[in-house]
């Protein structure tokens, strides 16, 4: 009843901000603009984490049944946040709830500004919800990221944190390594692991390294000789198979590493019904349920290479995650669905060990 009566509570709150900031956006003759409504939603993240009422609201139990492993790194639930979120409030919701760990919005080795707004837009595909961005990659760059995590208690959680690097060439991501690297030293106890983003469809070169294996081997290999932290390859939908199986066989040789099954699928604005102007570069990365059968595929493609995947696209709901799992992912990651509700954690947590369709797996326990 609690969960019902907050999910209840968060999906009127969303509704209500959307109806208030679109009606004077449109009577102030702006375009429509998904990402004040965001803006706003984080600054309410932020009271309902530090309000007196803040444990009943958001404080759930995650049942000791779902924990998984993978290597050294002990997930709470096999539930985890995908890497799209860089403001901390909102991060220490999802883990109150019962993610089973955090990977961390991709940083460039530099402050980026990302594309121009608006970037983002909520749009319904066969009667559900979903986003499509063109953000663009914006943040503060990894140096800074990295000190306000350390200051942000998320750490506290003592769950894995996904270090997601970006780059639009081997320069960039490396810098972002190096980066985290510099501001961790005395923390290499703490579960961090990388993820080496090479599926951003809204940058201009984003995409290089998952056109150049080699290249991307490269980095993996040098990132290895300065840590021992497990690394993810975080590989795109929109990739062909032939191209996923290679990358995935090049990553099987390796230890200690996942790969992220999915990422946005880059959508032009007419194949979504939008008009040009609500988006830049002509389109941008959709997410949500419509993703989920790509998703699926690409976990059957690369199970039998026997590297950790991690499911990313179109997971909403417990009899989503049973199918990954069951195809032969370890994790999932969930970002659109948190968005739209982030109660759906407690909800799917729940049902997996109600209806039995978790059993505590332990995934590549020896290095």
């Amino acid at each position: 009843m609690r969960v019902f009566f907050f999910s209840l509570i968060y999906i009127c709150t969303r509704s209500l901000l959307k109806i208030i900031v679109f009606t004077k956006q449109r009577l102030c003759k702006q375009t429509r603009d998904l990402e004040t409504v965001i803006e706003l939603g984080k600054k309410l993240s932020t009271y309902l984490i530090t309000s007196s009422f803040s444990k009943f609201a958001t404080v759930f139990q995650c049942p000791a049944s779902l924990r998984t492993k993978i290597y050294d790194l002990n997930f709470a639930s096999p539930v985890t946040v995908s890497a799209y979120e860089a403001h901390f409030s909102l991060l220490q919701l999802f883990v109150n709830l019962g993610v089973g760990g955090v990977c961390l919005k991709t940083m460039m080795s530099k402050p980026r500004t990302g594309n121009t707004r608006p970037r983002i837009q909520e749009i319904t595909i066969n009667g559900q919800q979903s986003l499509v961005n063109a953000m663009g990659l914006p943040g503060i760059g990894a140096r800074e990221f990295c000190k306000e995590l350390l200051m942000s208690g998320l750490l506290n959680c003592e769950r894995p944190i996904g270090l997601s690097i970006g780059g639009e060439s081997y320069d960039d991501y490396w810098q972002s390594f190096e980066a985290y690297q510099a501001e961790l030293v005395g923390l290499e106890y703490y579960p961090f692991y990388y993820e080496i983003n090479i599926s951003c469809p809204n940058t201009d070169s984003g995409q290089d390294l998952s056109k150049n294996t080699a290249l991307l081997e490269q980095l993996i290999d040098d990132m290895k000789k300065q840590t021992n932290k497990v690394i993810s390859v975080k590989v795109s939908p929109d990739q062909s198979n032939e191209q996923l199986q290679e990358i995935a066989t090049m990553l099987s040789r390796k230890q200690r590493m996942m790969i992220n099954t999915g990422n946005t699928q880059f959508k032009t604005s007419k194949e979504l019904g939008l008009a040009e102007q609500l988006l830049p570069r002509a389109g941008g990365g959709l997410s949500g349920p419509s993703l989920f059968k790509r998703t699926l595929e690409m976990i059957e493609l690369l199970a039998p290479y026997k590297v950790p995947l991690i499911a990313t696209g179109g997971v909403n709901s417990a009899s989503r995650v049973k199918q990954a799992l069951d195809k032969g992912a370890s994790l999932v990651g969930m970002a659109t669905a948190l968005a739209l509700n982030p109660y759906v954690i407690v909800k799917i947590n729940k049902q997996l060990v109600e209806t039995h369709c978790y059993a505590s797996p332990c995934h590549c326990d020896a290095d």
